[in-house]
């Protein structure tokens, strides 16, 4: 298997070598170059099957490191006719606002970008599971995935899947389920019962790539079970922050055309909304009734910014855009006169869930209100938003798990 490693700081790759070599990979198969110009000689002569690309890279060795250099070679990889296209490509870099402005372009080719760290080996563990997983699928090109019982996905890294994995659930460090896919695999215990659990971030808000993440997932670990945690917009006046949203029903609030009608110009909605299973919201329906589990929720939330957390079995509208205006909210509320929640990615979990093959799994989305969508919207409250999300999942499957995944069966 062939790796080209292009990066400007090659000497932080020592440990990763070592890790290759340990495993059974041979350090002459890796080659490694410092600069852009010098990425593009190699990929013009030679096939990999990854390449390793840091994303802040110089042109030529003597030039300052510019995002975008690395963003014209990667362009040149997927659209270019002169190299010789590689299997994979994995973007690697420290700095946050570079892997995040990079993130669109690799996310369109189903390409991940891992965070490097000087302080941990989680990135070396995640590219060797990565080169593992490539050399596994070569040699064992049909084997299917295993499956787990329940997968959960959150749009963001952070605040969201990181409240995911403080739960006493045993989360690892990530492990791919194909070559651009990672999650986390952990376990819980309901009612004596073990179940499997891995959960995700898809790390870009919006419907198109939450569905595309969820697609993959279904498609390679075929759950019994996926569920959205997260943080949604509430509807000011039906719901506090702090209040967590079980989307029943959700619909695309900007699906529809528009036509004029009387002369004037009208938005004609179309909606096909989404319901969660029955198993599980009855199962809701018995913890929103239990005031002691939501207070305990509420008192020890991380930043202590919200009260005692209420549970809405309530609509829940999704749509492409960030909502920061009261009259738009006013407007998606008239689609549904009980909405109490808005976001951007609900929409999109149900819809790869409805249209996977069969079994298809049973799928809901449960999100905390973090702001009221309107001119005053800051993140203040969400981490506590996420917290109470990914707590009221915590409680719904310790205490019915068991039940929700013999549905499913």
């Amino acid at each position: 298997m062939k790796i080209l490693v292009i990066d400007d700081q090659p000497r932080k790759y020592s440990r990763f070598f070592e890790k290759l070599v340990s495993v059974g990979h041979l350090r002459d198969e890796t080659d490694i170059v410092t600069c852009s110009s010098d990425g593009l000689l190699k990929l013009k002569q030679t096939h990999y099957d990854l390449v390793v690309l840091d994303i802040l890279l110089p042109y030529r060795n003597e030039d300052e490191a510019d995002f975008d250099n690395s963003v014209q070679l990667l362009m040149e990889i997927s659209d270019g006719t002169e190299l010789i296209k590689p299997g994979r490509v994995v973007g690697i870099s420290a700095d946050k606002l570079a892997a995040e402005k990079a993130s669109p372009l690799f996310a369109q080719y189903l390409w991940t970008i891992i965070e490097y760290d000087s302080s941990s080996d989680d990135w070396i563990n995640q590219l060797t599971s990565c080169i593992s997983y490539m050399s596994a699928q070569g040699s064992n090109p049909g084997k299917p995935s295993s499956k787990i019982d329940l997968a959960i996905i959150c749009a963001l890294a952070e605040p969201e899947l990181s409240e995911i994995l403080s739960l006493n659930w045993g989360f690892g460090s990530a492990e791919p389920i194909d070559d651009v896919t990672f999650g986390h695999r952990g376990q819980l215990v309901s009612n004596g019962r073990s179940l499997s659990v891995m959960a995700f971030s898809v790390d870009r808000m919006g419907m198109v790539p939450s569905s595309l993440k969820a697609a993959r997932i279904i498609e390679k670990l075929r759950p019994k079970v996926l569920a959205m945690t997260g943080i949604c917009a509430g509807v000011k006046d039906r719901v506090d922050l702090g209040d967590v949203v079980l989307a029943d029903p959700c619909w695309d609030w900007q699906a529809g055309k528009y036509a004029k009608v009387s002369d004037q110009s009208r938005f004609l909605m179309s909606p096909y909304p989404f319901h969660p299973p029955r198993a599980v919201r009855t199962f809701m329906e018995q913890l929103k009734a239990d005031r002691s589990a939501l207070a305990e929720i509420g008192a020890n939330a991380p930043h202590k910014a919200i009260g005692i957390p209420k549970l809405h079995l309530a609509p829940l509208a999704s749509g492409s855009a960030v909502v920061a205006d009261s009259e738009i909210t006013a407007e998606i509320v008239d689609q549904n006169r009980e909405t109490c929640g808005i976001d951007m990615e609900a929409y999109g979990i149900y819809s790869a869930a409805y249209h996977s093959d069969t079994p298809t799994p049973l799928t809901f989305v449960v999100k905390g209100v973090c702001d009221f969508a309107d001119p005053h919207k800051n993140d203040r409250y969400q981490r506590d938003a996420a917290y109470a999300s990914a707590s009221v999942l915590r409680v719904l499957f310790e205490r019915y798990g068991d039940k929700v995944v013999e549905s499913a069966d």
